[in-house]
C-alpha cells in the first residue's frame, strides 16, 4: 500500500499513510528498498528486503519481507534496535515477538486476523523469514559499506536475538542455525580498526 487515508468516526479526525521508495537495490536472492514513510505526520525510514517463495497449494509465488527502521545518531544513519514491531500479514497483527525488525508474510490468521494460527504453513513461513532475516545482515553490511556509513556494527548482537515464537511455532533452533550459517560464512564482526572480520579471524 503506497497511500491510504481514513477518518475516525468518533473524533471525525482524518489520518494519512504515505510510502515512497527512495532507493532500490537488487541482490542475488532478494530485492531491497529504502522506504520513506509518513504515518499521520510521523516520518520514518526503513530498509526493506523482499523475497518470493513457493507455498504448498498456492500457484503464484508469495512475497516475504523483512525490514529495519533507520534513525540518525551523531550525524549518521543507524539501525534502530529499540523497536518491537508487530508481525504483518498485509496489515499489522496484534502479535509482537521481540524481533527488532518488521516481518511480513502471508500467514494463516485466526478469524479476528489478530493472531497467527498454529499451522504447518506458518511454521514454513517462519523458517523462510529466518533465512531472509539472516541473509539481510549481509545485505545491510554491504549497503553500509557502499554509502560509507556502517549499518552493521556492535548492533549485530541485538539483531541476532531470536524472536519469541513459542508453543506451536518453529523452535529457536531455526533462527540459531540460520544466523550461525551467515555469521560463519561472512565477515560480519566489526573490529576496532573499522574492518569486518570473520569468526575465524
Amino acid at each position: 500500500i503506497e497511500s491510504i487515508e481514513w477518518i475516525d468516526l468518533v473524533s471525525n479526525e482524518s489520518s494519512q499513510y504515505n510510502k515512497t521508495i527512495d532507493k532500490s537495490i537488487k541482490f542475488k536472492n532478494a530485492q531491497c528498498e529504502l522506504l520513506c514513510v509518513n504515518n499521520s505526520g510521523e516520518q520514518s525510514k526503513i530498509w526493506m528486503f523482499h523475497r518470493y517463495i513457493s507455498i504448498e497449494g498456492i500457484k503464484k509465488p508469495q512475497r516475504l519481507s523483512v525490514g529495519y527502521y533507520i534513525r540518525e545518531k551523531d550525524g549518521r544513519d543507524i539501525i534502530d534496535v529499540t523497536v518491537d514491531p508487530k508481525l504483518f500479514c498485509y496489515f499489522p497483527t496484534s502479535e509482537t515477538r521481540g524481533q527488532k525488525r518488521i516481518m511480513h508474510a502471508p500467514f494463516l490468521l485466526t478469524p479476528s486476523r489478530s493472531e497467527l494460527r498454529e499451522d504447518h504453513i506458518n511454521d514454513y513461513l517462519i523458517k523462510e523469514l529466518a533465512k531472509l532475516s539472516a541473509d539481510s545482515l549481509v545485505y545491510l553490511r554491504d549497503i553500509g559499506l557502499k554509502q560509507k556509513s556502517l549499518l552493521i556494527d556492535n548492533n549485530l548482537f541485538d539483531l541476532i536475538s531470536f524472536p519469541k515464537f513459542g508453543r506451536g511455532y518453529v523452535s529457536y533452533g531455526t533462527w540459531d542455525s540460520e544466523y550461525l550459517r551467515v555469521v560463519k560464512a561472512n565477515n560480519l564482526l566489526l573490529t576496532r580498526a573499522g574492518k569486518y572480520a570473520s569468526v575465524a579471524d
